[in-house]
């Protein structure tokens, strides 16, 4: 293992020297953002297909990007690649007192609770090299920002026992956006009660262990799949017409045959 990191490790460094790609060496930390988001992304993009291949391409490219980053702070002086691997090693070994340490806990609860607690202390004392802060992950997805948040507030004792209990705030939340919409009330005032709908959502899919992204993502596929059937249709049985001039009612018996 080893050889290979030092192998890629070299590449990287080539890359962005003097003689190297002239792209590579235009790069900087704020440009590689957007390229760190897609590589992740295709990452989740090839979990879903099954791809083990395409997994496993995925996860090098998304490796390439760490190497990258380590390459371009070391540049700087700032941290090497080397400081990023024995940094995580070492919170890995902090947060997992149950494994490496003396609390023996079994508990999944506990674990998580001793996580939050630990994650806590260490923003507190300041050790790593930064600033005290409170973390929003407002870089996050908004769905995958709600299902952490949600996740973190249950780990102090804030929560429904089941999915079930929170079924009736779904309701309360979809009668208030009605209410809404009925007295035509503003814009704002519209997007903040749909907004409550889907956190509220997401609460309901985290209790039955669903993960949003996945189902938003497998409904999106589903969607254009039967919108491509829909206008192979509109070829077979409106011909002479395009498929963006067909009658609402047509395009709904299209859309109910594409099933």
């Amino acid at each position: 293992m080893n050889e290979q990191f030092a192998r890629l490790k070299e590449i990287t460094r080539t890359l962005r020297d003097p003689g190297g790609c002239e792209w590579d060496r235009a790069q900087d930390e704020q440009s590689l953002r957007i390229f760190l988001l897609e590589e992740a992304y295709e990452v989740i993009e090839a979990i879903h297909r099954e791809d083990t291949a395409g997994i496993r391409e995925e996860l090098g490219d998304l490796i390439f990007i760490v190497f990258f980053y380590s390459r371009l702070f070391e540049e700087q002086g700032k941290f090497s690649l080397e400081d990023v691997v024995d940094g995580v090693a070492d919170k890995l070994l902090r947060r997992h007192p149950h494994v490496f340490g003396e609390n023996r806990t079994t508990d999944v609860k506990e674990i998580l609770q001793n996580w939050e607690r630990i994650k806590a202390e260490e923003k507190a004392s300041g050790p790593h090299g930064h600033a005290a802060r409170p973390a929003r992950e407002a870089f996050l997805p908004a769905l995958l920002r709600a299902h952490k948040v949600q996740e973190k507030a249950a780990r102090k004792g804030f929560d429904w026992e089941t999915a079930e209990d929170v079924l009736p705030k779904l309701r309360e939340e979809t009668a208030e956006f009605e209410d809404a919409v009925r007295k035509d009330e503003s814009a704002a005032r519209k997007e903040e009660e749909l907004g409550d709908i889907l956190f509220t959502i997401v609460n309901v899919m985290r209790h039955l262990k669903m993960d949003p992204e996945v189902a938003l993502h497998r409904s999106v596929d589903k969607f254009q799949d039967r919108f491509q059937q829909m206008q192979e249709l509109s070829a077979l049985e409106f011909p002479a017409q395009d498929f963006a001039d067909l009658t609402l009612t047509q395009k709904e018996s299209l859309w109910l045959k594409s099933r």
